[in-house]
């Protein structure tokens, strides 16, 4: 089975330290609520799911990688902050 085409995904309230590896190649997520866990910290990679991922849930979360200025103008402005924060090869 594969979860390539999944476009909804609701992690909310599962008490999430960190994100899951792998959830980058999840191309099709157009929703991902990580909201209520206790995550302190994004990955870069994941602002690789822009532009398909419009709706990005984080409230409720402990995060102290990226500033509240920057989560506070949105799922665009956060995908952007954390893709430009991979490292180039």
């Amino acid at each position: 089975m594969s979860l390539c085409q999944l476009q909804i995904l609701d992690l909310g309230q599962n008490s999430l330290q960190s994100i899951p590896e792998g959830l980058n190649s999840l191309t099709s997520l157009t929703e991902l609520d990580l909201s209520d866990n206790n995550i302190s910290a994004l990955p870069p990679e994941l602002g690789l799911l822009e532009p398909s991922l419009q709706v990005l849930r984080l409230d409720g979360n402990p995060l102290r990688s990226i500033r509240r200025a920057i989560l506070d103008k949105g799922t665009k402005a956060v995908l952007k902050y954390l893709k430009d924060k991979i490292p180039e090869q």
